[in-house]
């Protein structure tokens, strides 16, 4: 139970630090300052900052034409939420 608990926090965190850093992006791109750059943004994605970058994106109205994000939102989306109906069900891949 304990490992649980910590894979919850790590998403928690992670997506909230993946919505602040699509703000921050979002507020630097408006003053025309130096941006975070797309890899570093998509990476917070792959690693489980796929709620985070979705409700940024929606909130800021940041990144929304760009089909490489929208892609990697949804691919990320669909690779967690099988991990965890295998959790749930208790499947073994390996």
């Amino acid at each position: 139970m304990q490992l649980i608990k910590l894979i919850y926090s790590y998403f928690v965190f992670i997506n909230i630090l993946t919505f602040v850093f699509y703000g921050v992006d979002k507020y630097k791109a408006s003053k025309n300052q130096y941006r975070i750059s797309e890899f570093f943004l998509l990476s917070l994605v792959v690693i489980g900052g796929f709620l985070g970058s979705s409700f940024g994106m929606l909130l800021f109205k940041h990144k929304l034409s760009k089909k490489k994000f929208i892609t990697t939102i949804i691919v990320s989306t669909v690779f967690y939420m099988l991990l965890l109906g295998a959790y749930i069900f208790n499947l073994k891949f390996f």
